[in-house]
């Protein structure tokens, strides 16, 4: 059994358990120098737990995040930044993919990685902020449809202005990446943007429907980055 000595303190049988010196407060009773909601002479770390002035001390919140909520944290903070960088190092992978499929052919040696840059730089500056505003545009757009006549409404609107326009942009750019001069990349469009568009039409609409019935807008341009890795090796065996 614990003793309490003249000075006030309290000595545990056996030596077992720190010496806690007692104080009377206000109200003429005694309390240890844990703070009043520890029981007196208890040891330290058992009873009501350590505190300071009265107050316990809870250990500091810690919360696990997955990268996949880091990155829509991220989104909804800066979208056309996080968009961008996305789309850049998407449409960089993509390359990587489809220059691979031209060494498979024997046309190439090596990737080429002035070529992955320039597509890094080519989503970073153009196809993330223009994808952003397109989709922005399409989502916000005011008008009387409903259902799936909008849906089919946006798909139309999508594969008739801006995918033939940014093929053409994407498919000019792939060309000058690869040295081209000017007049060469007139006329390798002439040869290869009209059978890049089939495919387009045969390959965009139905993941749109998709995007368009099933994703968060907020994803939708994500989902076509990575529809896009299909469609960037696809469009190599055109334009290869």
């Amino acid at each position: 059994m614990a003793s309490i000595q003249p000075d006030g303190s309290v000595i545990h049988p056996g030596g077992s358990g720190p010496v806690i010196p007692r104080r009377t407060n206000a109200a003429g009773s005694n309390e240890s120098d844990l703070g009043a909601g520890a029981p007196t002479g208890a040891p330290l770390g058992m009873g009501g737990g350590a505190r300071l002035g009265g107050r316990p001390l809870a250990a500091p919140p810690h919360k696990d995040i997955t990268l996949w909520q880091w990155y829509l944290k991220a989104l909804a903070k800066r979208p056309l930044l996080v968009k961008s960088i996305t789309t850049g190092v998407l449409m960089g992978v993509g390359n990587v993919a489809a220059q691979g499929v031209v060494i498979v052919k024997g046309k190439q040696r090596g990737i080429v990685m002035r070529k992955v840059i320039a597509f890094v730089m080519f989503g970073l500056l153009l196809s993330g902020p223009l994808g952003h505003a397109w989709l922005k545009f399409l989502n916000g757009r005011k008008n009387k449809l409903k259902g799936q006549t909008l849906i089919l409404y946006k798909i139309a609107l999508d594969r008739l202005v801006y995918g033939p326009a940014f093929n053409l942009l994407q498919m000019a750019f792939v060309y000058k990446a690869s040295g081209q001069s000017w007049n060469k990349v007139g006329k390798s469009l002439a040869a290869t943007w009209w059978p890049a568009q089939i495919l387009n039409w045969k390959m965009w609409p139905f993941a749109q429907f998709i995007n368009f019935n099933f994703i968060p807008p907020d994803l939708q341009l994500l989902y076509m980055n990575l529809v896009a890795l299909i469609w960037t090796v696809a469009l190599s065996s055109i334009m290869n």
